[in-house]
């Protein structure tokens, strides 16, 4: 799910075109078609196709090449869900403290807004880039509140130790990182939706726009 759509709520359908030689992987694919424009859908879409692994036709009992349509959905959690969302176990102090070590000798190299904008081309990032900044970096001690729980719930005070000397556990998708985050607070959720509205005032959102946060 490309995280720019996710974080606004929107949601997409894409048709994909593959040729299957043989049994595996799909190549050369294609998006043929998609509700949604723009977001980063139809690449996502491909690398969900080509990922799969398919059984080729058969002709006399051996695979014959072929072709290979389907459709790819993809669904984000409306914006008025967007509160506390986690369902794991809480971390604790000895997780909470290692997890901030680790921010401190990890830091993320690249600024909030990148991380935010997943999905979206050069020309919609240089449109997209000040709202974000404006409506949704964080200050820098919200940022590290918020970064300390998601490792803290996502990693073992074991494997946060791991980390620390050098030993790296395997990386949780952007899923499962936007999961673990605190809640958002009423005045994030304002801001997003209002991003949202100017993203899909300036561009379409299509029917999978979630619907607006009602007070």
């Amino acid at each position: 799910m490309p995280g720019f759509a996710n974080s606004l709520g929107i949601d997409a359908v894409v048709t994909v075109h593959c040729v299957l030689m043989e049994d595996g992987h799909p190549f050369h694919c294609q998006a043929i078609d998609e509700t949604v424009h723009g977001l980063g859908f139809a690449a996502a879409a491909r690398l969900v196709v080509a990922s799969g692994e398919l059984r080729a036709r058969r002709l006399d009992g051996a695979p014959t090449p072929g072709q290979v349509v389907t459709r790819v959905r993809f669904h984000a959690p409306p914006l008025a869900t967007r509160g506390e969302s986690w369902q794991g176990q809480e971390a604790g102090e000895e997780g909470l403290r290692l997890a901030g070590q680790v921010l401190d000798k990890y830091p993320e190299p690249r600024a909030f807004a990148d991380q935010s904008m997943d999905g979206l081309d050069f020309d919609r990032r240089a449109v997209v880039g000040p709202w974000v900044v404006e409506l949704m970096t964080p200050s820098p001690e919200r940022l590290r509140q918020i970064q300390t729980i998601q490792l803290a719930r996502l990693f073992t005070v074991s494997e946060l130790q791991g980390a620390l000397d050098g030993r790296f556990p395997a990386f949780p998708n952007g899923q499962d990182f936007m999961d673990a985050a605190p809640g958002m607070t009423a005045s994030e959720l304002a801001n997003l939706e209002e991003l949202r509205r100017r993203y899909c005032e300036r561009y379409e959102c299509g029917e999978g726009a979630s619907e607006p946060v009602t007070p």
